[in-house]
């Protein structure tokens, strides 16, 4: 009886340290996430002004250029943005299945490469077969809009170059504290469902003031020539949805994280309360089981 009483003990300690961890990264994943959903809050109204500039750019005047139109190739390009790190509960696996789907509906191994940003993002692509065209590991999760160049150089390489027709990004849209979807949204070429499902998704994350405040109808003047203007603007606006969805995937991520970690300290805490009352029976059954053998010996004594 003793040795339950130890062994159970030792679990009990076991589950204390494992919570200690676990309630850490909670607060860790705190911190984190409140930084990172300022940062996709901050963002939000720029995105949507920079929308409505496309809209007012190429959607409207109708000017030509090579990012508006299809791509001459006939391969798809997904760009999968997912984390380095994992403990984050469902965030992976969920992403995981949304690209899986995009994958085969595209034709499969041979029709569909991908670009990964993160860990888990070059597992998934191991496990599909698929043709990496770049690969971002060590990709910060808090990348300015000057550390997304690399990527936004090597989109658009790869799509102006005539092998892809269509680019699409896979990330994880924050939407609240305990909740985000996976989205698999096309990017380029830049056609009017795309802009208006880009202008949709932000603005339906935004709250009235924000996006009222934000598009708006405008008069705008492109000096020296809309051409020139579009020339210039439109891979800095590629860019600027890119930074937006990493910031999206970050915010989720942490919240992400933020939750399973706190479900395990949960279930740690649930565990050490059932382990304590075992404990309790077990060590009431070993007080029990001396206290008949004392009787039992002094009975015998006693008939001696």
């Amino acid at each position: 009886m003793a040795l339950r009483t130890k062994a159970i003990k030792q679990k009990i300690s076991s589950v204390r340290n494992i919570r200690k961890i676990t309630k850490a990264m909670e607060m860790v994943a705190v911190s984190k996430m409140k930084r990172a959903v300022g940062s996709v809050l901050a963002t939000r109204g720029y995105a949507l002004a920079s929308v409505d500039l496309l809209v007012a750019l190429a959607l409207e005047r109708k000017i030509s250029h090579p990012l508006l139109e299809k791509g001459q190739g006939s391969r798809t390009l997904i760009v999968v943005i997912a984390s380095n790190r994992g403990l984050c509960g469902g965030f992976n696996v969920s992403l995981a299945k949304a690209v899986s789907r995009s994958f085969e509906a595209g034709g499969g191994k041979g029709a569909v490469d991908l670009i990964t940003i993160g860990k888990n993002a070059e597992r998934l692509a191991r496990k599909l077969g698929a043709d990496v065209r770049g690969s971002f590991i060590e990709f910060s999760p808090t990348a300015g809009i000057h550390g997304i160049r690399g990527l936004r150089r090597l989109i658009l390489d790869e799509f102006t170059g005539g092998r892809y027709e269509q680019v699409f990004v896979a990330y994880n849209n924050y939407v609240s504290t305990v909740r985000y979807e996976s989205v698999v949204q096309p990017i380029l070429p830049v056609t009017p469902q795309i802009v208006q499902n880009l202008a949709a998704s932000v603005r339906e994350a935004m709250s009235p003031v924000q996006s009222r405040s934000a598009f708006y109808e405008s008069a705008y003047l492109f000096e020296p020539t809309e051409t020139a203007v579009l020339e210039e603007v439109l891979p800095q606006l590629v860019a600027t949805q890119l930074y937006q969805m990493n910031l999206e995937s970050v915010a989720s991520e942490q919240s992400a994280r933020m939750v399973a970690m706190k479900n395990a300290s949960d279930s740690a805490g649930e565990m050490i309360s059932d382990l304590t009352l075992d404990w309790n029976h077990a060590r009431q059954d070993g007080i029990t089981q001396e206290i008949s053998e004392i009787a039992a010996g002094a009975n015998a004594l006693a008939a001696q």
